[in-house]
């Protein structure tokens, strides 16, 4: 049996062997610089098919409505007749036209859930919006700073509320 290793590559029975790796063509057949791999590709200035679809849909046509000429783009006069033919009750126009409106807008979002708040939140709420604006003390101005009374009202307060929660909410503020 001859020596044959992964590296030979046989020329299909030509008899010729060469080693060479397998994704490098030789220099022969590689391409030559200044030469395209594609000599009849694309021209430059060549639109691709979405640059083609754009232009032709954007294009304006003119059309008679009630007696009227009205110049409108092509996008708009194929999703009319489309709607048209969706509102005759044409099934598959529908699927189509649907189809169009979740692409473009999406699905409806879901409606919130309105949730009713707990008792408890609503006597937070309740407090919050009776107690009295207490001016800032870093604020400069003719204002006075509040006593010391005032904040041992607040204090006050602020204690009389946590005493009126149940005792889960108590045992949460201690943690």
């Amino acid at each position: 049996m001859a020596d044959d290793t992964d590296d030979d590559i046989g020329d299909g029975g030509g008899g010729k062997e060469r080693k060479s790796n397998y994704r490098v063509p030789p220099p022969e057949y590689q391409f030559q610089p200044g030469k395209s791999g594609n000599p009849r590709g694309r021209p430059k200035g060549a639109l691709g098919l979405k640059a083609e679809l754009q232009a032709e849909l954007n294009e304006y046509v003119t059309i008679t409505v009630n007696g009227k000429q009205k110049r409108i783009r092509k996008r708009r006069l194929i999703i009319k007749a489309l709607a048209a033919r969706a509102a005759k009750g044409d099934v598959r126009a529908a699927e189509k036209l649907l189809a169009l409106v979740i692409q473009a807008e999406g699905f409806e979002p879901e409606a919130p859930i309105k949730r009713r708040l707990t008792d408890n939140d609503q006597q937070i709420l309740e407090q919050f919006l009776a107690e009295p604006d207490v001016p800032d003390p870093t604020s400069i101005g003719s204002e006075t700073s509040p006593s010391v009374d005032g904040a041992i009202d607040t204090e006050d307060r602020a204690t009389s509320a946590d005493d009126s929660t149940d005792t889960s909410n108590d045992e949460e503020d201690e943690r």
